[in-house]
């Protein structure tokens, strides 16, 4: 009998060790060749965040009434932009129905350099929300963390300054050596 309370007892003190907290969404962001692709896992609190964020949506809401929502819901609040501001526009939302306990979805966006990231997903379902996200473009990955309080990061462009100091470095080098020779 002590042997069938210490299985119940180690049974119910390992499964919060593997279970997933409702406050973290993981996004791997990535370029392909036309498009920016966004890999989510979002727990199961995605749907109530949905449902929070539009008012219109009930019990005898239809399946596709839920995506629509869920597609705007993701647009306003995963903000990619470019170079020049612009918003980089959110093509589609696959669900990837995968086998796991979370909501997988590929978000596609429109391909341009990306500047900075702005997501509040969740944020609206609890104020502890963390977003994880892992940048993998041009060869270089950036992982870090966007919370309520701080729910944007913007990346530095690339420095064309650095290139015109060695195209100007090479120039008066050139100029040196012919009035060297002369």
């Amino acid at each position: 009998m002590i042997n069938f309370f210490i299985m119940i007892g180690l049974l119910f003190s390992i499964n919060p060790l593997f279970s997933h907290s409702p406050n973290e969404v993981s996004f791997s962001i990535y370029k392909e060749d036309t498009f920016i692709l966004v890999d989510a896992e979002f727990p199961w609190s995605l749907r109530n965040a949905v449902f929070m964020y539009d008012s219109t949506l009930n019990n005898q809401s239809t399946f596709q009434d839920i995506q629509n929502s869920l597609f705007r819901y993701i647009e306003a609040n995963l903000i990619i932009k470019a170079e020049n501001e612009e918003i980089l526009k959110l093509l589609k939302v696959t669900d990837k129905k995968g086998k796991s306990h979370h909501e997988e979805y590929q978000l596609v966006f429109e391909k341009k350099t990306i500047k900075s990231i702005r997501n509040t997903l969740l944020f609206n379902f609890s104020s502890k929300q963390k977003n994880f996200h892992v940048l993998d473009v041009n060869e270089q990955k950036t992982e870090f963390v966007l919370t309520k309080d701080n729910p944007e990061i913007t990346f530095e462009a690339e420095s064309s300054i650095s290139y015109l100091w060695f195209l100007l470095g090479g120039i008066v080098l050139l100029l040196g050596l012919f009035f060297y020779k002369s």
